[in-house]
């Protein structure tokens, strides 16, 4: 997300609360969701400018694939949301709605979207989050804020950002899971829907997604507890 209003950059991590935080600068802006595009939160279908969604940028990107100057990237403010790799994982898995068990999309579909980076693929989707902040050793963002202090740490986000409007809880992920009992009961899905995302983790996924997000881990100083 490109706010000029606000000189900042919102490095939208997906599954790490983007769309709350980009609700809160459209609403200081006075613009709606459907016209969230001027803040550069609009689709893309040339994969040499980016993702399918250009709010998924990468850090690097904003500068390599000319969407701002060097010179305006380093005067602006520049953040990032990021999460547990074990709980964004399994709001992936939610998100994606896969007909799998658990234990499948981190055994079987993580890595084959990992070694096949497509880009009719969703490795753009599900990639660590170290890509999104890091351009090899060097930080990108001047401030990350951890999910789990989202609410305690925003204020100094707004506060440097200039932002006015609160941080509203934008959780659709939740309300599409809600839905997807009755759709699917007749096709007996095998996607699981449990009330906390360690329920959804035995010893196996555990070390899976430690070594498919250990970047995530060692660099955002995250582990399973």
């Amino acid at each position: 997300m490109l706010s000029h209003h606000h000189r900042t950059i919102f490095v939208h991590v997906p599954k790490c609360a983007g769309q709350s935080v980009e609700s809160a600068f459209l609403a200081d802006l006075g613009l709606t969701w459907e016209k969230r595009a001027p803040l550069l939160l609009r689709a893309n279908d040339q994969p040499d400018l980016g993702p399918p969604r250009l709010a998924h940028l990468l850090a690097r990107d904003y500068v390599r694939l000319g969407y701002v100057p060097p010179e305006m990237f380093a005067a602006y403010y520049r953040f990032a949301v990021v999460r547990n790799p074990w709980s964004r994982a399994v709001s992936l898995y939610r998100h994606l709605g896969l007909d799998m068990p658990f234990r499948d999309f981190v055994g079987r579909w993580l890595p084959g979207e990992f070694d096949r980076r497509a880009w009719d693929g969703k490795f753009w989707f599900v990639r660590p989050q170290v890509d999104y902040v890091y351009d090899g050793n060097e930080l990108l963002v001047k401030d990350v804020v951890h999910l789990e202090n989202l609410a305690s740490d925003f204020p100094r986000v707004a506060a440097a950002s200039g932002l006015r409007s609160p941080l509203p809880h934008v959780n659709r992920e939740g309300a599409a899971a809600r839905r997807r009992p009755r759709r699917w009961r007749w096709r007996r899905s095998r996607h699981e829907l449990h009330p906390s995302w360690r329920d959804y983790h035995t010893a196996e996924t555990i070390s899976g997604i430690a070594r498919l997000y250990a970047a995530d881990a060692e660099k955002l100083g995250c582990d399973f507890s």
